[in-house]
């Protein structure tokens, strides 16, 4: 199915690790702050580093030249509009919406950790090590949009014990979303500019295209052995142990894939385990994950582990019930949402001030924060969220100005209700406090009836925005809602109701797209045909009941047992097709077997007499005469009728018209 993320527009703003974001604020507050520090702290953050990207290749569409690298953003916009930016856009929301069980800081821990070991593996193999930074860190970058835009849901697939588990991580996605977060990071990619290659490397990654016979490229295959060892560094929360342990199973097969030594692997996961620290120190980010140890030792446990037990999260179906019933649930489960105290920052140098204020705030019902200086205020800002700030104008190291004007540069900053104070008071320092974005000024000594009276107003304002902001927030949830019923409609409008496989209209459609891309490049692919042996039988004797039975459990073993890169489907009746991209004869044969195998091997049914399951199968290959695509599923139509007739439960392949099997 044509991969399309509906809710791209709800995902473009991601949220940023508080800690980088808080650096970029300290760092930029300096007039002589330095450019390279700041793009290698928006550099380490995906999120920042999307927006970023983006920005530069919609300035630059009309050259037609793509900026892979945060380095080269910077000089395609220029340092002030990078600088411009990266204010703009770090912390947007430092927090996860509240239902989301998404953890952000294992998030951020293990894309960096897959871009420092993509970077070290890049100038191993002789490749672009920034390119390849940009690609380790935006690789997992789906799973954030999935769980911004779909908190309940995603945060669901998170506490799922099979999600430490890639592949059935995936398949729950898929499950719950028709997308997963491989589909949705790379419609990301495209969206930010970036070259094709970016956005096919994380396609080409994915269990379900590229197992079975779909190639891989050299920027996949690097990406996969990046991954495994951000997956040594920083692994699934869940798991740790295991899934540091398959990884390390899996490490020295990969590593040879991109030609190096497969013995190279544990000098490569120690040289990425240093950068990986060097990065998480300089940008604040949390290294998630137990301590590396001694990988020796850490082999031999993986050598005993065993392995995670095959999941099969079934196609999702909504055939039977209301669409609509499980948001409607989601939403009843959420229930009104709970008040909670105002939150108030102190700022003052004098200890002594800062108690009485908080001793007057708490006896009105708010919870109180303190900080004596602007730098403590800053991140205590960043990570508390309050909703209104006090501030002391006259402070040694960060003035009270300089403390208003960093957090009026970020979201957060922005959002709250700040009041001045000072014991030089008067109209010039009132006014000097309101030009400086002072939403109110107090002169010391402070009267604490009117003091408190005048942070309520404040709490009355702020109040009425977060009414604004959870009015956005409603209607953001209603897009994400209908971007994914658009996606469940159109997945309903080419599936098959009674086995969840594509139906006729989607079967044709992917057989146009390989047609097509035949005519274009000129490469092979075939067809096969499939009929259910005796189908009629099943329902004479035993009921439709049966019949429909014998379809669903014959579809779900065609589906897993084809190639992964290709796919089933149910033209009607007790009839399939599978079509076999970039496939010859001989490779479609083999594949067609496979399929009448497994189909072989299902129990009878248990009628008066046992009744076997089988499937007859017909081969066709395109050839250079056949003008159309009837021309190509009638000989596969013709080779399966020769099945049927040479006894039923066999492969027959198609005969050219010049006589001879048709060419391998």
């Amino acid at each position: 199915m044509e991969r399309r993320f509906d809710e791209m527009r709800l995902a473009r703003d991601l949220p940023t690790p508080s800690a980088v974001g808080l650096k970029i604020l300290e760092l930029t507050a300096r007039s002589d702050y330095n450019q390279d520090e700041l793009v290698s702290l928006i550099g380490a953050d995906p999120a920042l580093s999307g927006r970023v990207l983006r920005l530069a290749n919609n300035m630059g569409r009309s050259t037609g030249e793509s900026v892979s690298s945060v380095q080269q953003a910077a000089a395609c916009i220029g340092s002030d509009a990078v600088r411009k930016v990266a204010l703009g856009f770090s912390l947007l929301e430092t927090r996860m919406p509240e239902a989301s069980r998404f953890c952000v800081d294992s998030f951020w821990s293990q894309s960096l950790a897959c871009a420092v070991s993509a970077e070290m593996l890049a100038k191993a193999t002789g490749k672009d090590p920034a390119s390849f930074f940009t690609l380790g860190l935006l690789s997992g970058i789906g799973r954030l949009a999935l769980a911004c835009v779909h908190p309940e849901r995603y945060g669901r697939i998170c506490s799922d014990p099979r999600a430490a588990d890639e592949a059935s991580m995936l398949q729950l996605e898929w499950r719950t979303f028709e997308i997963d977060h491989l589909d949705v990071g790379a419609c990301l990619l495209e969206d930010s500019g970036l070259p094709e290659p970016f956005s096919q490397a994380i396609e080409q990654t994915s269990p379900r295209k590229a197992a079975g016979g779909e190639s891989q490229g050299e920027w996949a295959l690097l990406l996969i052995v990046a991954r495994l060892i951000g997956r040594v560094l920083s692994p699934h929360a869940s798991d740790p142990l295991g899934d540091r342990a398959r990884a390390l199973t899996s490490l020295p097969s990969a590593v040879e894939k991109i030609g190096l030594p497969p013995d190279s692997f544990t000098g490569l996961i120690l040289g990425a385990s240093n950068r990986w620290h060097e990065w998480a120190n300089f940008t604040g980010i949390r290294r998630m994950g137990p301590d590396l140890g001694d990988l020796s030792l850490a082999l031999v446990e993986a050598a005993k582990s065993e392995p995670l037990p095959e999941t099969f999260v079934g196609r999702r179906q909504e055939t039977d019930r209301d669409l609509f019933m499980e948001e409607q649930a989601i939403h009843d489960e959420e229930g009104p949402e709970q008040p909670r105290p105002t939150r108030v920052l102190l700022v003052d140098d004098d200890p002594a001030m800062l108690k009485l204020l908080a001793f007057n705030l708490e006896n009105e019902g708010f919870e109180v924060f303190m900080a004596t200086e602007g730098s403590v205020a800053l991140e205590l800002a960043m990570h508390m969220q309050p909703e209104v700030v006090i501030i002391d104008w006259f402070m040694p190291l960060m003035s009270g100005d300089e403390l208003l004007r960093v957090l009026r540069k970020s979201e957060i900053g922005r959002r709250v209700y700040a009041i001045g104070i000072s014991a030089d008071g008067g109209d010039a320092r009132a006014l000097e406090a309101l030009d400086c974005g002072a939403d109110d000024f107090m002169s010391k000594p402070i009267n604490p009836k009117l003091f408190a009276a005048r942070v309520r107003v404040g709490s009355r304002v702020v109040a009425e925005r977060q009414a604004v902001e959870r009015s956005e927030r409603t209607n953001h949830s209603r897009a994400a809602e209908m971007g994914l019923m658009g996606r469940r409609l159109r997945s309903a409008a080419l599936t098959d109701a009674l086995t969840g496989l594509p139906n006729r209209r989607h079967g044709m459609r992917l057989l146009e797209t390989e047609w097509d891309r035949s005519d274009r490049s000129d490469h092979p692919f075939s067809v096969i045909a499939i009929d259910i042996d005796h189908f009629k039988k099943f329902n004479d004797l035993a009921g439709h009941d049966i019949g429909d039975a014998v379809l669903r459990e014959v579809s779900s073993t065609l589906a897993e047992n084809c190639r992964t890169g290709d796919a089933v489907s149910r033209m009607g009746g007790e009839e399939f097709l599978c079509v076999v991209g970039g496939a010859r004869m001989d490779v479609a044969h083999i594949a067609a077997e496979r399929l009448r195998h497994s189909v072989d091997q299902l129990p009878p049914v248990q009628l008066d007499e046992p009744m076997r399951i089988t499937i007859s199968l017909g081969v066709a290959q395109r050839e250079p005469w056949m003008r159309c695509m009837d021309d190509l599923l009638r000989e596969a139509d013709k080779a399966l009728y020769v099945a049927k007739a040479e006894g039923r439960n066999r492969v027959s392949l198609a005969v050219d018209p010049k006589g001879g099997a048709a060419s391998a």
